[in-house]
């Protein structure tokens, strides 16, 4: 399932795999948002080193099904992600955990992570 909906500005869609430039961007996203002091498990400053580690982990994850990763994409390229951990216990196929909300620029926060968390419920978990 293709996911493009438009909100303020911005398209979300799923990744289903990430390039080497998805790996940098999202790694200067993540920077940004460490630098603004968003709280996402790393320590300021984040090194672009640390960061590309981070995200060429979770494009393993993605690429082997066990990840999904939503991205909100504005005139400037990624302007958020929404994870979801997909790989879980044997008896609990139907669910997912929310992880790493990073989103530029905290003014359309609230309501771009609303519409991220909704449009996650939409992923297949299969």
């Amino acid at each position: 399932m293709s996911i493009e909906p438009s909100i303020s500005g911005r398209t979300v869609r799923r990744l289903h795999s990430l390039s080497d430039a998805h790996v940098r961007e999202l790694a200067e996203l993540l920077i940004d948002c460490v630098d603004g002091g968003a709280s996402v498990s790393f320590m300021h400053p984040l090194s672009p080193a640390k960061a590309s580690e981070f995200w060429s982990r979770v494009a393993a994850e993605v690429s082997q099904g066990r990840r999904a990763l939503l991205v909100a994409e504005d005139a400037l390229g990624i302007a958020g992600t929404v994870q979801l951990i997909l790989d879980q216990p044997e008896n609990q196929p139907h669910r997912a955990d929310l992880s790493k909300n990073v989103l530029r620029g905290f003014g359309a926060f609230s309501t771009s992570t609303r519409h991220m968390r909704q449009l996650a419920a939409t992923v297949s978990l299969a």
